[in-house]
């Protein structure tokens, strides 16, 4: 199912204002069982202001895109848990299976294990299992990353998984209702332009800032509240 809120060429003054409007769109994730996953970094942060006005807790989900050696196409994401997905032609024909490609992803799980590390200070990351989680993303530009994650909360035992987004491209959002229970989109649009662009304040925070956001809802994390799922 996709719930959406079109207004081509809408700008954010900036992310946390892109959060506060995406949160009057998600009344209905709240509780101890919901979990909102930001991928990095403009993703944290706009999870972090939803978790604000939903009392919900909120992580990160680090994840890289997985580029060929020769032309630096991307044919794929992999999770800091070592999930991926592959783009369509690839996974059909099999493709991106060499030693070098291997070491790629190798290279690609570690470097998300060194950054989820930097952004959680060391803590360890939320538990998924049994709860509903929110996948956020500052734009969704593209399927096959946040079809890693949404493959990878689902590994992890999530029972629901729903994908919030201030804005987004409109075959991708169409191609996600197929992987989560949930799409959430303010502004669809025919194509996506650099994720900044819709953005008045267009620098996301450092993964410094964000961590520090982060730390800052772990300690304070929010009491019981009623399900309304």
């Amino acid at each position: 199912m996709v719930e959406t809120g079109r207004a081509p060429g809408a700008l954010f003054a900036d992310r946390q204002a892109a959060g506060r409007q995406l949160a009057l769109r998600l009344p209905a994730f709240r509780g101890p069982d919901v979990l909102l996953a930001g991928l990095p970094v403009g993703g944290v942060e706009i999870a972090c202001t939803v978790a604000d006005f939903l009392r919900v807790q909120v992580d990160a989900l680090v994840l890289q895109e997985l580029r060929a050696a020769e032309d630096g196409s991307v044919y794929g994401a992999i999770v800091e848990d070592g999930v991926r997905a592959l783009e369509l032609e690839t996974a059909l024909y099999g493709l991106r299976t060499t030693c070098g490609e291997n070491r790629t992803e190798s290279g690609a799980v570690e470097s998300a294990r060194r950054r989820a590390q930097l952004l959680r200070c060391g803590r360890d990351r939320a538990v998924v299992a049994r709860r509903t989680v929110v996948i956020v993303a500052d734009a969704l530009a593209r399927t096959v990353v946040v079809r890693a994650a949404v493959r990878s909360v689902y590994a992890r035992g999530a029972v629901r998984v729903a994908v919030a987004a201030p804005v987004g491209s409109a075959d991708v959002v169409a191609a996600l209702s197929d992987w989560a229970d949930k799409v959430v989109c303010l502004h669809i649009l025919p194509g996506l332009d650099s994720p900044d662009s819709y953005y008045e304040v267009c620098e996301p925070a450092t993964d410094v800032q964000i961590g520090l956001l982060l730390a800052q809802h772990a300690s304070e994390l929010p009491g019981t509240h009623p399900a309304n799922l």
